[in-house]
């Protein structure tokens, strides 16, 4: 579905959270990229300064792990949020160029399909959206892309819509550490970017602009549809106003929606602190249990004050 089809899905009490990421247990590596758009993969852990580290560069990996940040439609509270979904790609030092590609080139499939487990990928970007150019120098990634990116009333009634265009691509660049912000260009001209709160104009894009657009419990690792390693490390921010400030996650069966395992987690954001708009940061991890089928398993999140099976769940898939 994309942005002119854009419409709210419930899913049924069984509906679990996945958390996304880009490359645990046996994923390929990620990338980080070079001024021109384009990047190598993570270098291994050689001491900086030896010889084999000064003068014998990384290989480019066979397959290279990405994410592309697109739109969940679930069981969740407020507007459709914003996750990252699992790709894998062809061995390239153009990472970011090929993160955009994967972004452009809408969810698959299967993705777009109603699922009342796992709820349904989406996009709000225009599916004849082109790549026009890319650079990344001083930490800021300058985008430009062709005129259907903005297509439709993005300074009136589809405001709300073109940030959260403009959403997606800044958290797909932003995946790597050499990209802190995006410049957006459409046909070559500046773009009206805008934040995601109350619209208001700006320079450069970042992720804390846009944490409208995320859901409360932010999984960003690992990704939806990501793969599972054990023990499974998830990362992200919670942004949760009651007290006190922390959530229930589960490891669950897909097919019958059956706890295996669960745990309370607490945002990095210590009791009777006031968290920061982006939210609290957490980490933590969770063991596969054994005998579990492993193609089976998804992860839950919800807000401890609720219930799975109430606004608010997330659920993604696992391989």
């Amino acid at each position: 579905m994309n942005g002119s089809t854009l419409k709210s899905w419930f899913v049924s009490a069984t509906l679990v959270a996945v958390v996304a990421a880009c490359g645990g247990g046996n994923s390929p590596p990620a990338a980080s990229p070079t001024p021109d758009g384009t990047g190598t993969a993570s270098p291994s852990a050689t001491p900086s300064g030896s010889a084999s580290a000064a003068s014998t560069p990384e290989p480019t990996p066979a397959k290279i792990a990405l994410k592309a940040y697109f739109l969940y439609f679930g069981n969740v509270d407020g507007p459709t949020p914003l996750v990252p979904v699992y790709r894998e790609v062809d061995g390239t030092v153009a990472v970011a160029r090929a993160a955009m590609e994967q972004l452009l080139a809408g969810p698959t499939i299967d993705e777009r399909a109603h699922d009342l487990q796992v709820g349904t990928i989406g996009t709000q970007i225009p599916e004849e959206t082109r790549l026009l150019g890319l650079d990344v120098a001083d930490g800021i990634a300058t985008v430009d892309l062709s005129g259907e990116f903005a297509s439709g009333d993005i300074a009136g009634d589809e405001r709300e819509s073109w940030a959260i265009r403009l959403a997606q691509v800044t958290y797909t660049l932003t995946q790597f550490p050499t990209v802190e912000s995006v410049r957006f260009m459409v046909e070559g001209k500046p773009a009206g970017t805008i934040e995601g709160h109350e619209g208001t104009p700006i320079d450069l894009a970042t992720r804390a602009a846009y944490a409208d657009q995320r859901p409360g419990i932010f999984i960003d690792q690992p990704a939806w549809g990501g793969e599972l390693a054990d023990p499974l490390v998830v990362l992200g921010t919670a942004q949760i106003l009651a007290e006190p400030a922390q959530f229930e996650a589960a490891l669950a069966l897909r097919t019958t929606a059956e706890i295996l395992v669960q745990q309370t987690v607490r945002s990095a954001c210590a009791p009777g602190c006031w968290q920061p708009p982006e939210g609290g940061r957490f980490e933590f991890e969770m063991s596969v249990p054994v005998g579990a089928d492993r193609d089976d398993l998804i992860l839950i999140v919800w807000a401890a004050s609720s219930d799975r099976g109430k606004p608010g769940a997330l659920a993604y898939p696992l391989h």
